[in-house]
C-alpha cells in the first residue's frame, strides 16, 4: 500500500501554506518506492502515520524558527554543547521526532533529497573499500544505503546520541539482515574515542553546524582518513 499520499494529507491539515509545497513534489518510481517502504518500516515499529507527521512537522517547524533566528541575530540561538545537550542529544522523546523527521525530509525537502541523491551516485561510483566510517549516522538511512551498496568490507557508525545510535542499528538491521555483522555501532564522543584505524570514506550529514569547533572537527577526521 502506498502510505505517501495519507501522509502528505495529515501534513496539509496541520500546516495548511505546505500544503502547496507538498502538492507541487513529483517522485521518480524508484524515490516513491523507498519513501514508501520508509514509511512503512516506521508503521511496522509502531510509529502511526500521525506520530510521523508531528515527527516531520517538528523538524519543519523547528527548522524554520532556527533559521529565522540566524537571520535575524546573524549567529545561531546556541553556542555550546552544554546548552543544548539535555534538551536535544540526550533527550529521547525529541531526538526521536527530529530523526524520524530528518529521515522523512530526505524525500520532500530539496536541498535534502539533492543530497541523498549525491551520496548516492557517489557509493555506486567508487571501488570496493576496506572501512565506511559515519560520524553521526541519526536515522540511519544513509548508513544503510552503503551497507547495500556492498562496496565495504566493513562499516563503523558513531553517534554522540544513544537515541540516534538506536534508530540506527534498528534500521540497518532490519534492512540488511545478516549484512549486519559487517556494522559496528559506537555511541560515543568524536573528539574522545579511541579509533585505531584508517578509513576509506568519511560520512557527515548534518553535522558541522551542530559543532562547537567545526574546524578541529574536520582535522581529527582527516587524520582518521586513509591516504
Amino acid at each position: 500500500m502506498n502510505y505517501i499520499r495519507e501522509l502528505f494529507d495529515l501534513i496539509s491539515i496541520k500546516n495548511p501554506m505546505h500544503a502547496k509545497y507538498l502538492n507541487k513534489i513529483t517522485f521518480s518510481k524508484e524515490d516513491e518506492i523507498e519513501f514508501n517502504n520508509l514509511i512503512t518500516y516506521y508503521l511496522k515499529n509502531n510509529i502511526s502515520l500521525k506520530e510521523q507527521c508531528e515527527c516531520y512537522l517538528t523538524i519543519l517547524n523547528d527548522t524554520l524558527e532556527e533559521t529565522k533566528y540566524f537571520i535575524e541575530h546573524g549567529k545561531y540561538r546556541y553556542e555550546s554543547f552544554e546548552q543544548i545537550k539535555d534538551k536535544v542529544y540526550f533527550n529521547k522523546a525529541y531526538m526521536k521526532k527530529y530523526m524520524i523527521g530528518l529521515a522523512l525530509s530526505s524525500y520532500i525537502w530539496i536541498a535534502h533529497i539533492k543530497v541523498r541523491k549525491y551520496f548516492e551516485d557517489y557509493i555506486k561510483s567508487i571501488n570496493k573499500k576496506e572501512l565506511y566510517f559515519e560520524i553521526g549516522p541519526g536515522h540511519g538511512e544513509f548508513f544503510t544505503k552503503a551497507v547495500k551498496s556492498l562496496k565495504f568490507e566493513n562499516y563503523i557508525g558513531l553517534d554522540l546520541s544513544p537515541t540516534s545510535c538506536e534508530l540506527t542499528k534498528n534500521m540497518v538491521e532490519y534492512q540488511v539482515k545478516t549484512l549486519i555483522n559487517k556494522c559496528k555501532f559506537l555511541c560515543e564522543d568524536f573528539f574522545n574515542f579511541n579509533f585505531d584505524k584508517k578509513a576509506n570514506l568519511i560520512v557527515m550529514g548534518e553535522i558541522l553546524e551542530h559543532v562547537e569547533k567545526p574546524l578541529e572537527f574536520l582535522k581529527r577526521a582527516k587524520d582518521l582518513l586513509s591516504d
